[in-house]
């Protein structure tokens, strides 16, 4: 809703005028989780996601940051914790909390088939590279938890 079609003017200033707004919807319990799941099969780009693309693996926290942060340079965009990196880019010290590991291994792959405005640039990242940092994403979630 357009907030303006619900100001009108008054001696003491604009105000919020309550009465044009719509009621909201409410649904049964039932008929809310039948929305709820139905939403949930609605998955953009679901097409460029491939089941069991991340493979489990490890990585040292000390080569995942080199990784990131040296030979990527990925650190001028992203905070591995909070505070520390850039802010241009989403965090990744929560990555795998948030997300699924087979998005993140797809959208690292070719960020701009995801989104063609997305500030992420194309690394063409190796296969195996793309699973080190899904590592290394789970290591920082597992630290950060400690901390």
């Amino acid at each position: 809703m357009f907030y303006a079609n619900h100001i009108k003017a008054t001696p003491d200033g604009d105000v919020i005028d309550e009465t044009t707004f719509k009621p909201h919807v409410k649904l049964s319990a039932a008929d809310a989780e039948t929305l709820t799941q139905y939403l949930m099969t609605l998955k953009a780009r679901s097409d460029l996601i491939k089941a069991g693309d991340y493979q489990v693996g490890t990585i040292s926290q000390s080569m995942g940051e080199m990784l990131f942060d040296k030979f990527r340079g990925c650190l001028a965009c992203h905070q591995i914790e909070p505070g520390y990196g850039g802010f241009s880019g989403p965090e990744v010290y929560t990555a795998t909390i948030r997300l699924q590991e087979d998005f993140l291994v797809s959208f690292m792959r070719k960020p701009q088939a995801w989104d063609k405005r997305t500030l992420m640039p194309d690394k063409h990242l190796k296969e195996a590279d793309l699973q080190k940092f899904v590592h290394y994403f789970h290591v920082l979630a597992e630290t950060g938890d400690k901390q």
